[in-house]
């Protein structure tokens, strides 16, 4: 048979049909399918396609079945051409937009080149979703579009289809998941569910139409775009990941407070343009920058949008500049929206790179005194785009009775208060703080850590975005301040970097110091000679046996703890026998090879630190056994009724061959109870947790499915 590329790279012509998924097509039991191949005339046979394993092609079997047994004629799938491997294109009859669960979506029709009746595929407007989202989708849309033959709903994940244009497991550009309802397929004997005969790829659908599929990136997932598309047409589009986070929306708050200078006109058109491209690059959209733009255009998939963005990289406005557009008052229907585009692609880090929660009752002396210096803000300073970064995360009626405050020592600062709660913006750095470090105060609160200067003016300590300091576990927060404490006692003006981790003999250093930040409770203070002998400085000689050091203890009631490590358990044996490979879901778990087939693609376990770093096993075991938790829980929260559940965690074990995603969120519970996001870093991680939290309370869907 003389396959042309379209119908050689689809799956009906390799021989990958088995006995029992022959026998669930025709209502047989497996042995009868066997005396078929030896006894009816026109019956496919099997392919040998490795010693012990016998498949047949599937083209071969579905036209004996349609010819032979038409009455099961609706069980073949309809991706498939009947006994056609030479089709004319498809025509693209026209769009619609339907929504789904308040979610937009834009159907193309097509009329492919045979006698089976149009299809639609369908493109959620902003993401593209997991094959189980796929699947769903395509069976409500099914119901809603009478007289289609099919709905087809590609995925974000590859398919379990062998690619034969990608044959590497691992190949990020092997073809994509598409998931496919075919009304009337399943009937009370035939369920679909034996085998694989429920999986489809890009490739078998662009096979049935012979055109280039328009594949939307996401980020350009612009719905009048998919609207107006025909073929072979590219549009371009200005990224963003929905609607209340387009760069767009930090021009509409600014743009009156700019419009009477032209300096701050042009600061605000430089971020605007930067924050663009930045998310493009983010999200893998320019061809050489940062991330490979996958997949890319190929026989079959046209990456039907562009983004539009500068040629190349825009400056970085400074971090003066960005101050002076937050010290702007700012179109309060917009400045919300600003705040978000801004903060997914860290255009404000520069001088925000987070908000810290505080509660007024824990404070310690130094987070007293920080409190007093405090100063009401004024009329007109209450209008500054800056507090928008506080009152942002306040409940709505606490939006309302906040009360907003200003450090006269630190006007790049902006503080809402409630009767309970403290919302201060952090920042990367102190340039006014005054000679060197001489204490610190960690409270009882993640996030609580003040430390003193020479003049004993109190500051709240720098931090890099989302990463948290706490102690009293071995995590992330103890190692994010113990790297923060090093870099802060040798100079106080310090940009805090979150340099990656320094092993030493097996021991993660300054040892001294994370020893005991991992070992003691808050709350806890420590003066600069403390720090400078466990750090090792040169104003103090660090030793291996470190007396302990006397804690501040305050009057304070413990709060549940929010990013602690989860339940004790034993650490995991790998043993040689235990792979890695990928489910029907596309993600990557721990399988016993022993109870897998010969021909399953296996990927071997790679290990790493808590900052991605790749450390060999046992550097990852003793990170485990130091450890009585033994994993790490970046964060938990809990809903007000129990109900749902979001935890993030790091695992420190990868797979070769990929990312390393080390760090996973989980939703349990509620709508998208199991909904998992993976991350490489713990600032993704610390982001990624705080960005889900957030959507939970607003009963918004996940961040992560909207982004797909």
């Amino acid at each position: 048979m003389e396959l042309d590329s379209w119908a050689s790279r689809s799956q009906w012509y390799q021989p990958l049909l088995t006995v029992e998924e022959m026998s669930s097509v025709l209502g047989v039991k497996p042995q009868s399918v066997r005396q078929y191949m030896s006894s009816v005339p026109g019956f496919p046979q099997p392919v040998t396609t490795s010693p012990g394993r016998s498949r047949c092609v599937q083209a071969e079997f579905y036209d004996f079945a349609a010819n032979e047994r038409p009455h099961l004629r609706h069980r073949i799938p309809r991706l498939y051409p009947l006994a056609r491997t030479h089709l004319n294109p498809a025509q693209l009859l026209g769009a619609e937009a339907r929504y789904i669960e308040r979610q937009k979506v834009v159907l193309h029709y097509w009329q492919p080149d045979d006698d089976r009746g149009p299809i639609v595929t369908a493109y959620p407007a902003f993401h593209t979703p997991l094959p189980f989202d796929a699947q769903a989708w395509a069976q409500e849309l099914s119901a809603q579009c009478a007289g289609v033959s099919a709905v087809v709903v590609p995925s974000i994940w590859p398919s379990m289809i062998p690619d034969p244009c990608h044959p590497d497991s691992v190949d990020s550009d092997q073809h994509l998941r598409v998931a496919v309802v075919q009304p009337g397929r399943f009937d009370a004997e035939f369920d679909g569910t034996v085998g694989w005969l429920d999986e489809f790829s890009w490739s078998d659908l662009a096979n049935l139409l012979r055109v280039d599929v328009p594949y939307w990136p996401l980020g350009l997932r612009d719905a009048d775009a998919m609207l107006a598309w025909q073929p072979e047409q590219v549009f371009t589009v200005a990224p963003r990941i929905r609607d209340d986070a387009a760069t767009a929306n930090i021009w509409r708050a600014l743009e009156d407070s700019c419009s009477a200078s032209v300096e701050a006109s042009d600061v605000l058109t430089r971020a605007c343009r930067h924050a663009d491209y930045q998310l493009a690059a983010d999200l893998g959209l320019i061809p050489g920058v940062r991330r490979a733009c996958r997949p890319g255009n190929e026989q079959g998939l046209l990456r039907a949008a562009v983004p539009a963005i500068a040629d190349a990289e825009p400056e970085h406005p400074t971090a003066g500049e960005l101050a002076g557009l937050l010290h702007l008052p700012a179109d309060p229907l917009h400045a919300e929206s600003a705040r978000l585009a801004g903060y997914t692609v860290g255009l404000w880090e520069p001088v925000i790179s987070g908000v810290t929660d505080l509660r007024r009752e824990r404070l310690g002396p130094l987070g007293q005194k920080w409190l007093d210096r405090l100063r009401p803000a004024t009329s007109i300073q209450r209008g500054e785009f800056g507090y928008t970064m506080v009152i942002s995360p306040l409940p709505e009626s606490d939006q309302k009775i906040a009360t907003l405050w200003f450090d006269p020592l630190n006007k790049d600062c902006w503080v809402a208060q409630t009767d309970a709660r403290i919302l201060v913006t952090q920042s990367p750095s102190a340039p006014a703080a005054q000679g060197d470090v001489m204490s610190v105060e960690i409270g009882v609160d993640v996030g609580n850590a003040f430390m003193a200067d020479s003049a004993g003016q109190p500051w709240l300590m720098p931090n890099r975005t989302n990463a948290e300091y706490g102690i009293g576990y071995n995590g992330t927060a103890p190692r994010n301040l113990t790297r923060a404490l090093e870099e802060l006692v040798s100079d106080i003006h310090s940009h805090v970097s979150g340099r990656t981790a320094r092993w030493v003999d097996g021991r993660e250093e300054p040892a001294a110091l994370l020893d005991l930040l991992v070992s003691t409770t808050s709350p806890l203070t420590l003066s600069r000679s403390e720090l400078c002998r466990l750090i090792g400085s040169a104003e103090g000689t660090a030793t291996k046996d470190v007396p302990a050091v006397e804690t501040q203890a305050a009057a304070v009631k413990p709060a549940q703890d929010t990013n602690v490590a989860l339940p004790n358990a034993s650490p995991p044996h790998v043993d040689e026998a235990i792979m890695f490979t990928s489910d029907a879901a596309g993600q990557m778990v721990a399988v016993d090879i022993r109870q897998f087939p010969e021909d399953t693609p296996l990927v071997r376990a790679r290990f790493h630190d808590f900052d991605g770093q790749i450390i060999d096993h046992p550097q990852w075991k003793q990170l485990f056994d130091n450890d009585i938790h033994s994993r790490q829980r970046v964060g938990y929260w809990q809903s007000d009724d129990g109900t749902v559940q979001v935890s993030t965690v790091w695992t420190g074990v990868s797979v070769e061959g990929g990312n390393p995603l080390i760090f996973h969120t989980t939703i349990t519970g509620g709508r998208f109870h199991n909904a998992t996001m993976h991350y490489s870093a713990a600032t993704q991680a610390h982001v990624g947790h705080a960005r889900t939290v957030t959507d939970m309370k607003d009963n918004r869907v996940p961040w992560f499915l909207v982004l797909r």
